[in-house]
């Protein structure tokens, strides 16, 4: 079925997100990206279609100036549809948001000098680490600093950064000299969407009388937490348990490739190791075996998840848990709790 048809599904039927899924046999994830392409091609052919007459045609000969001509703006469901592809190709990581502060810092500097614009930064001597994607946090940085440098002409900006509770907090406050323009706005909303790659918020509050305060709320890359492994050969499901590590303070590295996962393991000495049952070439009961044999990872717990109904079968091949697909955050959390308490072996 067409994305068009799926499309109608849920705009002129006004089925709801669920019963359409439910009806197409595809999940909410997939139906939602296939919904952002549909409304991006039919915008496209409606632009193609119904472009209006300008209001008046010049005289032959008559010089038209390029500033005269105006820009395309950029669709809004293009834009969505490209935060959706990069939000689905995103790989959490750790690194030190002082260093991505500078890197943005030395982006900047041209405009920086031509606007005359101070940058007082205060920032710890010790490393702090956050977790999340630095392309798009880099960009939801530069998108701010960029627009604020313009209003700040001659004033000053100045950029802190903390470890706050169970937080990082990024503050960046500005003097500004001229006036908000409104396509600020913009900037902004596409800064928020950034930021919310990496599960994190941005928060915008007026500040002095001729100023303003952002706030990035990150998330920190916890180095002592739990290190999950995950084998599952389908991609949407590793990163669907990525999320669930980082919302739940635990660290995700997860692989495709079970003929691989002996090795990986080997490597990182993951405190659990999840595997999905049904991958080609090796299945998880297979990989479950390798791993209880093996010198050195046969105390490492191991998760079976699987949309079979095999708990049973899982537990006696010495599984530490099971996880019957589609699970919930909540069951994830509790699984790996049971699973990593101490005292429990494997063997």
């Amino acid at each position: 079925m067409s994305g068009y048809l799926r499309l109608s599904k849920i705009e002129i039927e006004q089925s709801s997100q669920k019963m359409v899924s439910t009806d197409l046999g595809v999940g909410i994830r997939q139906l939602r990206r296939i919904e952002i392409q549909a409304l991006t091609d039919l915008a496209e052919i409606l632009e193609k279609h119904c472009i209006p007459a300008p209001p008046s045609s010049p005289e032959l000969g008559d010089e038209i100036s390029p500033a005269a001509i105006p820009e395309p703006a950029p669709h809004p469901l293009a834009a969505a549809a490209e935060l959706s592809r990069f939000k689905d190709g995103r790989a959490a990581e750790s690194f030190d948001i002082r260093g991505l502060i500078q890197s943005v810092l030395n982006t900047v500097q041209p405009l920086q000098r031509d606007m005359r614009v101070t940058i007082r930064l205060d920032l710890p001597d010790a490393a702090i680490t956050v977790s999340g994607d630095q392309t798009t946090l880099r960009q939801a940085l530069i998108n701010i600093l960029t627009a604020e440098i313009h209003l700040a002409a001659g004033g000053g900006i100045q950029i802190s950064a903390a470890a706050l509770g169970n937080g990082i907090l990024v503050g960046i406050s500005i003097e500004r000299t001229k006036k908000e323009t409104l396509e600020l706005a913009d900037t902004i909303q596409m800064a928020r969407e950034l930021v919310g790659i990496s599960d994190g918020q941005l928060e915008v509050q007026d500040g002095m009388p001729a100023g303003r305060v952002y706030r990035f709320r990150l998330n920190p890359a916890f180095a002592s937490a739990p290190m999950v492994m995950v084998v599952d050969d389908n991609q949407d499901a590793l990163r669907l348990i990525q999320h669930y590590c980082l919302a739940s303070n635990h660290r995700f590295t997860g692989s495709p490739d079970p003929h691989h996962a002996l090795e990986l393991a080997e490597k990182i000495q993951p405190a659990l190791i999840l595997i999905d049952v049904m991958m080609p070439g090796l299945d998880g009961w297979e990989l479950l075996g390798r791993f209880r044999e093996h010198p050195t990872l046969g105390h490492v717990p191991v998760i079976v998840s699987t949309i079979l109904p095999q708990e049973k079968f899982a537990l006696s091949l010495g599984a530490a848990g099971f996880l019957r697909k589609p699970f919930s955050q909540d069951e994830f959390v509790s699984v790996l709790k049971q699973a990593l308490k101490p005292g429990r072996e494997w063997r």
